[in-house]
């Protein structure tokens, strides 16, 4: 009778220390699928109606980001109505829980914009804020591996630079790269103007000459659920270098000199060139 009960004392002792094992086993909190939660659904945390699609594998976004696990929504322009306290739109991804959300932290423009109130306090508690005059419609893109968030309102703004397609025609930087390694950073002026110097070598008779802009601001196109699905970072607000003193292209047969000129107020630039020494 001792043996008997032993035995299924020691029988009892498994089974418990099984399903202990297994109850560690299991995730704490199952990401069963994402959700867009915002000003527009009143912050709804697993709304059905805001649940994120999938990206199928065949489109050209999963092509381009092979290691992500992609999802998207895309909120209408006629939904997307803004925050009743503040006037300004707010969102995060979940994963149908507040402990499992994402927002400022995640987000791909830093430091992510930041809405203040009246007091001078920042609002949103971590949410993405996107300003409430904000036209058209709003398509985000989740990136569940890497827990990080794309949206098609992001805009980096930075000093105004001169940027062109230098490379090709003179050998100078990289074509079209804004970057501050890749351009030409301007110096604001006691007329609170921006300017820079540019040392450019002899026009190479096979090239086209350059053409240069002042670039100001940088935005994230994107496209989903299309033929052509991306999400690239491009120019946004830039001015070409045309104008007193100044060609639509930059042609110069011996080595030159440019001072560029970028006036914030009227957006007009001027050149002055002169023959380097």
């Amino acid at each position: 009778m001792k043996r008997r009960t032993k035995i299924l004392a020691l029988i009892l002792c498994v089974c418990m220390l099984s399903i202990s094992l297994f109850a560690c086993s299991k995730p704490q909190n199952p990401e069963k699928g994402y959700y867009l939660t915002g000003s527009f659904n009143g912050y709804a945390v697993a709304d059905e109606a805001y649940k994120m699609i999938k990206v199928s594998d065949e489109s050209m976004l999963k092509e381009a980001m092979p290691d992500a696990e992609l999802y998207y929504f895309i909120v209408n322009a006629e939904n997307l109505t803004p925050d009743s306290v503040y006037g300004q739109h707010y969102y995060k991804v979940t994963a149908g829980n507040w402990d499992n959300a994402w927002g400022t932290e995640a987000y791909d423009l830093q430091p992510a914009a930041v809405y203040y109130d009246a007091d001078g306090n920042p609002t949103g508690l971590g949410s993405i804020y996107i300003p409430g005059d904000y036209k058209g419609e709003l398509i985000v893109v989740f990136d569940a591996s890497a827990k990080k968030i794309y949206d098609n309102t992001m805009i980096k703004e930075f000093t105004p630079r001169v940027y062109g397609d230098f490379q090709t025609s003179f050998g100078l930087k990289n074509d079209w790269d804004y970057s501050d390694e890749g351009s030409y950073i301007m110096q604001k002026n006691s007329q609170g103007q921006y300017e820079v110097t540019i040392e450019v070598p002899a026009y190479i008779p096979e090239g086209e000459g350059a053409t240069m802009y002042v670039v100001l601001s940088a935005k994230c196109y994107m496209a989903v659920a299309s033929d052509y699905d991306y999400i690239s970072w491009g120019a946004n607000e830039q001015y070409i270098v045309s104008g007193a003193g100044a060609e639509n292209v930059i042609k110069p047969t011996s080595p030159m000199s440019y001072k560029i000129i970028y006036d914030p107020d009227s957006n007009l630039i001027s050149m002055v060139s002169q023959a380097s020494n």
